[in-house]
C-alpha cells in the first residue's frame, strides 16, 4: 500500500484494518478490503494496485470516543494546571469553574 504512503500516510483516526480497493467499471466495480496495518506491520504482502484503482480508508468507528476522551483528559489537565496555578499565587483561592466544549449545553464541571 504504498499509495497510502506517498499519500502522506494514514490519517489519525484512520481505520487501517478495513481499507477498501475499489476496481473496474461503475456497472461492475469490484471491491476488496484489505488490511494496511497488517501489510505496514509486514505480516501481510502489499496490494498491487492497477491504474484507475481508487483506495478508500474509512475513518475508525471509535474516532468520535477517542476524539471526546482527549478532549475529556486535556480538559482536566488543564483545570488542575489551572487551578493549582491560582492557588500558588492567591492563598486559600476557591477552584475555578471549569466547562467541557460539548453538545448545547455547556455545563460546568
Amino acid at each position: 500500500m504504498t499509495a497510502i504512503a506517498s499519500a502522506g500516510g494514514p490519517a489519525e483516526y484512520a481505520y487501517l484494518s478495513q481499507v477498501a480497493i475499489v476496481r473496474g467499471t461503475l456497472n461492475a466495480p469490484r471491491i476488496a478490503v484489505v488490511n494496511f496495518a497488517d501489510i505496514a506491520k509486514g505480516k501481510a504482502t502489499d496490494f498491487k494496485l492497477e491504474a484507475g484503482d481508487v483506495v478508500f480508508v474509512p475513518s475508525a468507528p471509535y474516532r468520535k470516543l477517542a476524539q471526546f476522551g482527549e478532549r475529556v483528559l486535556g480538559t482536566f489537565v488543564n483545570s488542575i494546571a489551572v487551578n493549582e496555578g491560582r492557588r500558588a499565587v492567591i492563598l486559600g483561592a476557591e477552584p475555578t469553574q471549569i466547562t467541557l466544549p460539548f453538545g448545547g449545553g455547556g455545563g460546568g464541571l
